[in-house]
């Protein structure tokens, strides 16, 4: 089987500058975008082009494989959805379009999954505390290249195969709603329960939002403190290490007022309204955007309740009352202190986190059976570009 670069197989993609236009709404994709794990592209963001960041480059199109330079090992990379077609894609990804007749789209896309191109990737980065590889390095690499007709069917047998793990990531994402099952059943499909509701300010002892550093003289940093923004807060959580922007400890530390603490609860005010999570036990120091308001409750609101509680009927409904649209929606501060909610028995409320808890833990023994399967698959990848299948 002969080799060639994956360079002299993919097209040149064209960049633009969301500045140059007048302010209208793009859809953003960037690190944070891509889910590693199951390597989709997960959580585009709608932001106005007068406030996409600097990276915010490349036009993408159906079929082209995003390839994550930064931190390579976690290898977040993801094929473009016909949905996402003409979307705007960081320059932290590498975008490889592939040239028709010369190479399949989903044999590239397999095979920038393999330990094969993980290994060299990470052998090639440089950076100790944020390793990064170059998009040259990515077009630098090597791929087994058989007839355009064989690419296809070894895409077609590993498709077939992934479609196993889609399974299993499916039954995740069905635990994943048990969070709110369980709240309605404890709770009522409102989210109201017994007794006189009560604003959020008079259970919190912080609620503020984030700043951007370069609007009061800071600048991001290489490495450093994770910086989220409203496309980090996926799946009811923050992951510290996909984390796109960083700031330096120093710009941190004059940020001081909006650093993250695990158990805080962390809502989008901004553009998307209404996503929340809540910050890790294990979570680093981190800081947010004035996109992301921070809640952090006192010892008679349980956070876990809390999260819960503004995912419910009952929180949608006051907070789509008080957003202000124009350009971009938002939701100011003052309309998240004087929200609504009820306050149960501490009690009752530990009753909900411990069966939170017991979900999570579900959702971990799922996870480990899923590492076997994803062996396997790995296993069958490996020999397909070996040409053993």
């Amino acid at each position: 089987m002969r080799y060639c670069e994956i360079g002299s197989v993919v097209e040149k993609v064209k960049s633009w500058n969301p500045h140059s236009v007048s302010d209208r709404s793009i859809t953003y994709l960037d690190l944070s975008s891509v889910d590693n794990k199951s390597k989709l592209i997960v959580e585009p963001t709608i932001i106005g082009s007068s406030e996409a960041p600097s990276r915010a480059r490349q036009l993408v199109s159906t079929g082209d494989v995003l390839v994550s330079t930064v931190r390579p090992n976690l290898n977040a990379v993801a094929s473009v959805p016909p949905e996402l077609n003409g979307a705007t894609a960081s320059t932290g990804f590498c975008v490889l379009r592939p040239r028709e007749g010369q190479i399949d789209s989903r044999y590239l896309f397999h095979w920038v999954c393999t330990r094969t191109f993980i290994s060299e990737m990470e052998r090639l980065a440089t950076g100790a505390s944020y390793p990064a590889v170059s998009d040259k390095i990515v077009h630098g690499a090597t791929i087994p290249l058989p007839t355009i007709e064989e690419q296809r069917r070894i895409a077609s047998i590993l498709d077939a195969a992934d479609a196993l793990r889609t399974k299993r990531r499916l039954v995740l994402a069905k635990l994943d709603t048990l969070t709110q099952a369980i709240f309605i059943d404890m709770f009522g499909a409102s989210g109201k329960s017994t007794g006189v509701p009560a604003r959020l300010s008079d259970h919190s002892t912080l609620i503020t939002k984030g700043t951007t550093p370069t609007s009061v003289g800071f600048d991001f940093a290489d490495s450093g403190v994770p910086f989220v923004r409203v496309q980090d807060l996926q799946g009811g959580t923050v992951r510290a290490e996909s984390i796109e922007l960083r700031i330096s400890k120093e710009t941190n530390k004059s940020l001081s007022r909006s650093i993250l603490k695990p158990c805080d609860v962390v809502i989008s005010i901004a553009g998307t309204i209404g996503r929340v999570a809540i910050i890790p036990d294990s979570a680093p120091d981190m800081n947010c955007n004035q996109a992301v308001a921070l809640i952090r409750t006192s010892p008679t609101l349980a956070p876990v309740y809390l999260a819960a509680w503004l995912n419910s009927q009952d929180a949608k409904q006051q907070i789509g009352g008080s957003r202000v649209t124009g350009t971009i929606s938002n939701l100011s501060l003052n309309s998240i202190r004087n929200l609504l909610l009820p306050i149960p028995d501490r009690m009752v409320q530990q009753r909900f986190s411990d069966r939170m808890l017991a979900v999570q833990r579900l959702i971990e023994n799922v996870e480990t059976s899923s590492t076997a399967l994803n062996n396997t698959f790995a296993s069958l990848q490996h020999r397909a570009f070996r040409g053993e299948l």
